[in-house]
């Protein structure tokens, strides 16, 4: 079921807000497929989009509010299709976009307004694979989905390197698994 939550304002009522929503001339356009609304127990508006209805197009509109609101803050255009959206534990969506590091720092903290709701920007540091290890062969700067290595050490314990066994039961002397120094497999000591 594909919904839209809707959140009053501080010192609104859920009246006021509902009120508001449903004369939204932005949103005339979406009337036949959004639901009437209910209100839930935190007191927010749920209007659900109908199952006949193109969600699809739904997601398309709120790409193009977020990509327009990103744009006046930059003031840089942030194409449509650079903004992924991805569901967040709770159900709602949140836009991920990437941006220049500079301009990601001019962004963050600021908040935008998409419609009737001001989303704070966060600046999401970029992603790094040094000290990752990967569990097939406990080398790092890779993971096991990526892993080139033929040598497979994923039933290897990672305090003494012999098949078998975990490390919480292991009672054998310390000794790595990649390169049989005196340390475990993730030391920095590791010249593997």
């Amino acid at each position: 079921m594909d919904a839209i939550e809707v959140t009053p304002k501080e010192g609104q009522t859920w009246n006021e807000m509902y009120s508001v929503v449903r004369a939204a001339g932005e949103l005339s356009d979406l009337e036949s497929v959004l639901g009437v609304g209910r209100r839930t127990s935190r007191n927010r508006l749920v209007m659900t989009i109908a199952e006949d209805a193109d969600s699809l197009a739904v997601h398309r509109r709120v790409n193009e509010d977020v990509a327009e609101a990103l744009s006046q803050l930059l003031q840089e255009q942030v194409p449509e299709e650079d903004i992924i959206m991805r569901e967040a534990w709770n159900g709602t969506q949140t836009a991920w976009v990437r941006v220049m590091e500079r301009v990601a720092e001019l962004a963050a903290g600021n908040k935008i307004r998409i419609k009737y709701t001001f989303c704070l920007v966060t600046q999401v540091q970029p992603f790094t694979t040094g000290r990752q290890r990967c569990f097939r062969c406990l080398q790092f700067g890779h993971i096991q989905t990526k892993c080139r290595n033929e040598t497979d050490r994923s039933t290897a314990c990672i305090r003494c390197g012999e098949p078998g066994h975990l490390a919480r039961t292991c009672t054998a002397p310390v000794s790595c698994a990649a390169c049989k120094g005196p340390h475990r497999v993730g030391s920095l000591d590791c010249k593997a």
